[in-house]
């Protein structure tokens, strides 16, 4: 799924639309508040209870938020910054696996089927061309490197906020799954992951910086459309 500063660059770009584009500054203002709800889906040891997946991808690699599973469960509740944030960072996981994985690669067995099952993958068809091994893929190597290679860039570019853990409180998260989260947890998550972005000499090996910018937008629009009904009720 997206890294903490994908998911951060897209709440900055939401608040920065909101405000200009639609004169809406009620998230601008609260901004660290949301940006803490972008990252709080994965500042856990147990992402089932954060994530909202269905039980029919229990055995899938494409594990993916039911957004609507979200949205019905709090339909007509007045959700808070974080409420939103969390629902954002769903969203855009949903989208990383929907729409931007098939552009770029497929799974296949052995046999070269294409295949989401994980105890049935081998490896990982890339549409520039080339197989991976499944292994060698989700790694450092690949795709997780991707993440170090790109932050530096988008850090630079968009300024993201960096929200800090003694802004959190559990009171404000109406969300369930994040009953045993702490400030301490987010300041670690996050000093492990967002302060220690230096420029890497390789490039990227999957989705370029210009693949990963456009998903963004494309991301901030789509979430921005989702605001506005959640707002309208």
């Amino acid at each position: 799924m997206p890294g903490f500063i994908i998911h951060l660059a897209e709440a900055r770009r939401i608040v920065d639309v909101m405000k200009t584009e639609y004169g809406e500054d009620g998230l601008y203002e609260l901004y660290e508040r949301y940006a803490l709800g972008c990252i709080l889906p994965d500042i856990t040891d147990d992402k089932e209870k954060t994530h909202f997946r269905p039980e029919w991808q229990k055995n899938l690699i494409t594990k993916y938020p039911d957004i609507d599973m979200v949205l019905k469960a709090y339909e007509g509740k007045q959700l808070t910054p974080e409420d939103m944030g969390i629902t954002t960072h769903l969203r855009m996981d949903q989208l990383y696996v929907e729409r931007l994985w098939p552009e770029y690669f497929t799974f296949r067995d052995a046999g070269g089927r294409e295949t989401k099952v994980w105890d049935d993958i081998s490896y990982v068809d890339m549409k520039s061309g080339g197989r991976v091994p499944l292994k060698t893929f989700f790694s450092e190597e690949y795709f997780y490197g991707d993440y170090d290679v790109l932050n530096p860039s988008i850090i630079k570019n968009v300024q993201p906020e960096i929200p800090k853990g003694d802004i959190y409180v559990s009171d404000h998260i109406h969300i369930p799954g994040y009953d045993k989260v702490t400030g301490a947890m987010i300041d670690k998550a996050l000093a492990d992951y967002c302060f220690n972005c230096t420029d890497m000499e390789r490039g990227t090996r999957v989705f370029s910086y210009e693949v990963i910018m456009e998903f963004i937008d494309y991301c901030v629009r789509d979430m921005i459309e989702i605001i506005k009904k959640l707002k309208d009720k």
